[in-house]
């Protein structure tokens, strides 16, 4: 079951704002002044894709989100690509822009095929709203994500903006490789949150404010989270 209508608006608002100026989205979407909307139409689809076959973690006043998959590989199917409205994104971003987002992902799934493994977790969306970064957000959204994955998994994942690197890292990940797209000046960086054989830690006991609610949907668990600290990256 799809999210309530106000709430997908209301997510995808948020992802438009927070990516809006990633340099992913400045490559694919050229022109500036619609820039916002076709990051917010892109990932409408992408937060459907999420919905339907992974884990939404939340924020419980909307400040950030992440999405994570079970493994990359129910992006690469075009039956789920259709079932979650990727017509629809050709229609709102246009031809143009659509071919781009098609030439980006073949090439994200060669990434996913040379350093993805077929059983890791993929850390498919994370974004925190700007005026609430640098509040612990993303950081505790991120540490209740991976206490969730079953020991002896990986996490996957990949940036196209340097800036959030040392997040990731902070949080145990580890670079596997610096790859430039083809003509253009944007770098791909997979990096992945090597295997454990018990979770990380969820949240420092000075945190005890924290409170938690499940909602089930049908394929997907969200997670609703009040952060009450007020310190720490994004």
């Amino acid at each position: 079951m799809p999210l309530q209508p106000a709430v997908h608006e209301a997510y995808c608002n948020l992802l438009g704002r927070a990516f809006e100026n990633d340099p992913m989205s400045r490559h694919l979407f050229k022109n500036d002044a619609a820039r916002f909307g076709n990051v917010k139409t892109t990932f409408s689809f992408m937060l459907s894709m999420g919905i339907r076959h992974g884990t939404l973690h939340a924020a419980q006043n909307g400040e950030g989100l992440i999405v994570c998959l079970d493994s990359y590989l129910p992006c690469t199917s075009l039956r789920n690509q259709v079932r979650c409205g990727v017509l629809g994104l050709l229609f709102g971003v246009g031809l143009r822009n659509f071919l781009g987002i098609l030439s980006y992902d073949r090439y994200s799934q060669r990434l996913h095929s040379q350093h993805a493994r077929k059983d890791d977790v993929y850390l498919y969306i994370i974004a925190v709203a700007a005026e609430h970064r640098r509040k612990g957000v993303g950081g505790e959204l991120l540490k209740r994500m991976l206490a969730g994955v079953t020991p002896g998994r990986r996490v996957y994942l990949e940036t196209s903006n340097p800036d959030n690197i040392p997040f990731y890292e902070k949080h145990g990940f580890r670079i596997l490789d610096d790859l430039a797209i083809p003509d253009s000046s944007v770098h791909i960086w997979p990096m992945v949150f090597p295997a454990a054989t018990a979770p990380p830690e969820t949240a420092s006991s000075s945190w005890p404010a924290y409170r938690v609610g499940m909602v089930q949907q049908a394929n997907a668990r969200i997670t609703l989270t009040r952060p009450s600290i007020s310190e720490g990256l994004p």
